[in-house]
């Protein structure tokens, strides 16, 4: 008898949570936008670097309301693959991040972790380019490689409407090493689909 009534109160316990748990789960978003990549820190011409870059992306996130005022908002996205100018190689970046949010009026508030991941295939070889007054070989990637990068994250959404939002992110990578730091925006143009569980 009190094994039945253990797992009886066991189970009760557990769908309740589980309700809870799936009942928390309020807004999924999927997002287009733009993504630059090591912004400042990138040559792009002879002397100059780029703060902005073309590089389309696409996002999805999910809201957890912990409360009216905070939630957890878990997302994917990635970009478009693009090929080098001269077809030697492809990159693909992605990024999963977990941030906490704060909601006050229509402004959400973003901040917490998140991966950052660069994709290169090549057909392998050297390439030829200028470096400073002089040119230099430089190989070119033989394979896939992917690097992995921890990421912090901070972030303002406002909401245009019950259905769309527009988003501006930062994210900051390699936060501890002062020569290698480099930062990454994000603008997004979101459409909310509301709870879907």
């Amino acid at each position: 008898m009190k094994n039945r009534l253990f797992c009886v109160v066991i189970t009760f316990i557990f769908c309740t949570t589980a309700q809870g748990f799936v009942t928390g789960w309020s807004d999924l978003a999927f997002g287009v936008g733009n993504l630059t990549h090591q912004a400042g820190k990138v040559a792009s011409d002879v002397g100059r670097v780029s703060y902005f870059d073309f590089r389309p992306v696409l996002q999805l996130s999910y809201r957890y309301e912990f409360s009216k005022e905070f939630s957890f908002i878990p997302e994917l996205g990635a970009t478009l693959p693009e090929t080098s100018e001269d077809e030697t190689y492809s990159t693909l970046y992605a990024f999963m991040n977990a941030p906490l949010a704060w909601h006050y009026d229509y402004w959400t508030i973003r901040f917490g972790p998140g991966f950052f991941f660069t994709r290169i295939s090549g057909k392998g070889g050297t390439l030829r380019l200028q470096n400073g007054a002089t040119f230099d070989e430089f190989p070119v990637p033989n394979g896939t490689a992917t690097t992995r990068n921890l990421t912090w994250n901070l972030g303002a959404q406002a909401a245009l409407d019950k259905e769309w939002s527009a988003r501006f992110d930062l994210s900051v990578l390699k936060l501890f090493d002062s020569k290698r730091r480099a930062v990454n925006h994000l603008l997004t143009l979101n459409y909310h689909f509301g709870a879907v569980l």
